[in-house]
């Protein structure tokens, strides 16, 4: 039996196609660095892990059983990641899950039914495998089991990681002084990933983490990666987004969920957060599902009580405010709209306006590389847009926003600016 390892960046990503377009995200690399710090608690010694590559080419992966922890998002259909291969039994960690994905593929009900209990990172993910009668348990996070710092610096930073635009204005000046802006996204220097690159990215984030934990004294982000890591090291977190999005409810057991909206109520000197009852009970769900003594979903319950007794904020609201200005402005019975972008941000937009207004008509989707059909919808390419009839069109692609933004241009030219709205506010985690 040996114990299995996502690597970090291993993925093919049609969305993006090489280097140029292409960045790494830090919080990759921060649930690597997590996994190995839950991995050496449990007594999991380094010479009987190996190593899995998160897309469907497992040629070369260790023929004998493999237990592995499975994290990871199902965003569309699941890029051929699930089922694993026969011989690897997953532990489902901290999933998360976009949106129903057993209507598309009910062949999947069985595999996750089969290797139930599902530790979930959020409660939409949690609904979607209960609606199918599959075990499944709030737990959030994983990168919370990060162990807290012994002494907090002397002289210490405040450090700036992917705040939203404009924030930067509203720091107090005390704060300014000591203010460091970090982003974590990087470029590769391989792109395709090779695994020399895989693990130079794995060093970036753990440069990143050492930084924070030896330097910080505040730390506020817009990302769930670096506020959560943190939170653990006991260093004190600020978290403020554009909008929050399905995965960030269960945050909101340790901090406020501010948005640019809430800027002048924003508390600056923010406490450290206690977050050791999460970390015990995910390490012992880990002991427990790696050396299979039957107890890991009583682990899971108890977190799952933990979090499901908190406060819950609405969730996506600034979403929900620019698709209701958008229907606000609209004279028609019945809406007819364009998504740009076939990614998650497009079943977000999708889904709060089927709520919305459930007469709303998706009209096409457009998308550079993604091919096929999403919500019975045809993909088209951008330059065919224009032979659809629409009164909207929602931007949902950050990559592809200005190359949507100048064919939007060139088919309604001075009226375009009243035919388009931009939602890239879900920032990757």
């Amino acid at each position: 039996m040996k114990y299995g390892k996502y690597r970090i960046n291993m993925i093919e990503n049609s969305s993006y196609q090489d280097k140029k377009n292409a960045l790494c995200n830090v919080g990759e690399g921060v649930q690597a660095l997590a996994m190995d710090h839950i991995f050496h608690q449990i007594g999991i010694p380094d010479q009987e892990v190996v190593y899995v590559k998160r897309d469907d080419d497992f040629k070369g992966l260790y023929q004998g059983q493999i237990l592995m922890p499975v994290h990871m998002g199902v965003y569309g259909k699941n890029e051929k990641r699930l089922p694993l291969p026969s011989n690897v039994t997953p532990i489902f960690t901290s999933m998360v899950v976009y949106y129903d994905f057993f209507d598309e593929e009910p062949e999947l009900l069985e595999y996750f039914k089969a290797n139930e209990p599902i530790g979930c990172r959020d409660e939409q993910t949690k609904n979607i495998f209960q609606k199918h009668g599959i075990k499944a348990y709030l737990m959030g996070c994983f990168t919370i089991c990060f162990p807290k710092r012994e002494r907090d610096p002397e002289h210490g930073h405040v450090f700036l990681i992917d705040t939203p635009a404009g924030f930067d204005e509203h720091l107090p000046e005390h704060l300014k002084k000591d203010a460091i802006k970090i982003t974590h996204s990087v470029p590769f220097d391989t792109y395709p990933v090779t695994i020399e690159e895989d693990a130079r990215q794995k060093e970036i984030a753990k440069k990143h983490l050492q930084r924070y934990r030896e330097e910080a004294r505040l730390v506020i982000t817009g990302r769930l990666h670096a506020a959560v890591p943190c939170m653990a090291m006991g260093i004190p977190v600020i978290l403020i987004r554009e909008n929050y999005d399905f995965r960030f409810g269960w945050v909101e057991k340790y901090l406020p969920l501010y948005t640019m909206d809430d800027i002048n109520n924003i508390d600056w000197n923010p406490q450290v957060i206690d977050t050791e009852f999460a970390k015990e009970h995910i390490l012992n769900y880990c002991k427990d599902a790696m050396f299979e003594t039957g107890k890991k979903e009583v682990e899971l319950q108890i977190l799952d009580s933990f979090y499901e007794n908190r406060k819950k904020e609405v969730l996506n609201k600034n979403v929900r405010k620019c698709i209701g200005d958008v229907m606000q402005q609209q004279s028609k019975d019945t809406f007819r709209y364009a998504i740009w972008g076939a990614g998650a941000h497009c079943r977000f937009v999708h889904d709060i306006l089927e709520e919305m207004d459930p007469s709303a008509e998706l009209v096409v989707v457009v998308d550079k590389y993604i091919k096929g059909e999403i919500y019975n919808t045809k993909i088209i390419q951008g330059k065919e847009l224009k032979n659809y009839t629409f009164d909207h069109v929602f931007i949902t692609t950050l990559p592809g926003k200005e190359e949507a933004i100048q064919e939007l241009k060139r088919i309604f030219q001075e009226k375009a600016e009243t035919k388009y709205s931009v939602i890239t506010t879900q920032m990757k985690s």
